[in-house]
């Protein structure tokens, strides 16, 4: 289902172009970039043979909003799709594990990659632009705005009763106590955030304050007022998410976000690379049952209007949570910074076996071994594979199998080596008929807790995990 390299590339080795064109090597393509290119790119365009399709079609297929890249200014950068890719970039060229494919600037500042032959037209084109906004009408038919509860009739309050009339001689009775009156019913739970309120929808969408019934804990921790690359007003939410189900999770792709002001659907955005946080890409990892991990959503707003809305729900399924803010009093950030908790016994991998077979493949993880970054403050550990193609055609791993890593309970993100192996790079060839050989992947360290990697088989509808290994980290 996923790619770990960059989509780009990915097209180019299916196609059998990447060889076209003086590619550069990794080191090359490392050079400080010009000026100005920096920033977040939208797919915009792609002819493929006979076929030119624009923004629209695009965003029908579900490429659009898949992909992007994110360029910045130290020559380095983000491929995304499905989970986020560390590239390389310079003036004219994107570099991902070895591939390098080169681009061209047009006169509107957009990225041109042309990987034509004579014979077959093949060209995609990117533009600086905002992340995809959620769709509007999916908003509305998904995440329809809670009615609000009626306002409990207040009880009638008892008549006092007839005092008797005085009998001659007869001694006074005692007054009768005071019967208590009723207590007020509470209010909405207030956070002490300041001016943010979380309400609960009439309709039974989750069960228990906070959670998502059988999926996952979130607790809203801070809004602050942003600028966004462009320049304009925005606002971030942070919250914290749990995974309460029995399988991995990622906000990004479990959970629909969305925020609404004025009755209006808010538009998703980004900040500046520079005023990116740790926090920025953990929507887009995987997590563990019972891990918590901080999450930001940015979104552009007016600062002057009414109060904003912010809503978490399962993805295509019932608003669940609803946070509202006054833009005029946020809370800020939170007060504490976030923490992932260390996992030094790792279990939830701890039953699958080394090797597996497949329907149209055999995996075995065999070795491991540090590796060397390219980025010195990155630690690397390389995992090395054995797979036999089963099948009577050539195999794409890119189809068939996602590798993921794990520490601490939350996926990591893969690294660049400054040597690659031959596994290495045979992760990227197709698999002869019948031939068995040794692919590799490494990822970034997160800290010293035991790595979990796992091989799942997305060969066929029903995608599941096969094999898995966890090893110290010394």
């Amino acid at each position: 289902m996923k790619k770990v390299t960059c989509l780009l590339l990915a097209v180019c080795l299916l196609l059998g172009l990447a060889a076209c064109g003086g590619q550069k090597t990794g080191s090359d393509a490392a050079e400080k970039p010009a000026d100005g290119l920096a920033g977040y790119y939208a797919c915009v365009s792609l002819i493929d043979g006979e076929d030119e399709l624009g923004r629209e079609e695009l965003e029908l297929t579900g490429f659009a909003e898949d992909v992007y890249l994110e360029l910045r200014e130290d020559g380095t950068g983000t491929f995304c799709m499905f989970d986020a890719t560390e590239i390389i970039w310079d003036d004219d060229s994107i570099s991902a594990e070895g591939e390098s494919v080169p681009f061209t600037k047009d006169g509107e500042g957009q990225i041109v990659i042309d990987l034509s032959e004579p014979d077959y037209p093949l060209v995609i084109t990117f533009r600086k632009s905002e992340r995809p906004a959620a769709d509007p009408n999916a908003a509305s038919a998904l995440a329809p705005e809670p009615e609000a509860e009626p306002e409990p009739e207040p009880e009638p309050e008892p008549e006092p009763e007839a005092e008797p009339e005085p009998e001659p001689e007869a001694e006074p009775e005692p007054e009768p106590e005071a019967e208590p009156e009723p207590e007020p019913e509470p209010e909405p739970t207030k956070r002490p955030s300041g001016g943010l309120t979380l309400v609960k929808p009439e309709r039974p969408a989750a069960a228990g304050d906070g959670e998502i019934e059988g999926l996952c804990r979130v607790a809203f921790v801070g809004a602050e007022a942003v600028a966004d690359f462009e320049g304009n007003d925005a606002i971030r939410f942070y919250y914290d998410v749990t995974n309460l189900s029995d399988d991995v999770f990622s906000a990004m792709w479990n959970l629909d976000q969305q925020a609404e002001q004025d009755g209006k659907t808010l538009e998703m955005t980004s900040v500046p690379y520079e005023d990116w946080l740790e926090e920025s890409s953990n929507a887009s990892y995987s997590i563990e049952p019972g891990v918590t991990v901080r999450c930001v959503e940015e979104f552009k707003f007016d600062p002057d209007g009414g109060e904003v809305l912010f809503r978490l729900s399962e993805f295509l399924g019932d608003p669940a949570l609803t946070y509202i803010c006054d833009p005029k009093a946020l809370p800020g950030a939170p007060k504490t910074a976030w923490e992932l908790e260390k996992l030094e016994d790792p279990q939830f991998f701890i039953d699958y076996p080394l090797a597996a077979s497949a329907e149209s493949f055999d995996v075995e993880i065999v070795d491991a071994e540090y590796a060397r970054s390219f980025f010195e403050e990155d630690d690397l550990l390389r995992v090395v594979f054995s797979v036999t193609n089963k099948t009577d055609g050539d195999l794409d791993l890119f189809w068939t199998m996602t590798i993921t890593a794990f520490q601490d309970g939350m996926e990591l993100p893969l690294g660049i080596p400054a040597e690659e192996t031959d596994p290495d790079k045979q992760f990227s060839e197709p698999i002869p008929a019948g031939e068995t050989v040794r692919v590799s992947r490494c990822w970034i360290l997160r800290s010293d807790s035991p790595m979990e990697v796992a091989v799942k088989d997305t060969s066929g509808l029903d995608s599941k995990y096969i094999a898995a290994a966890t090893m110290p980290v010394v």
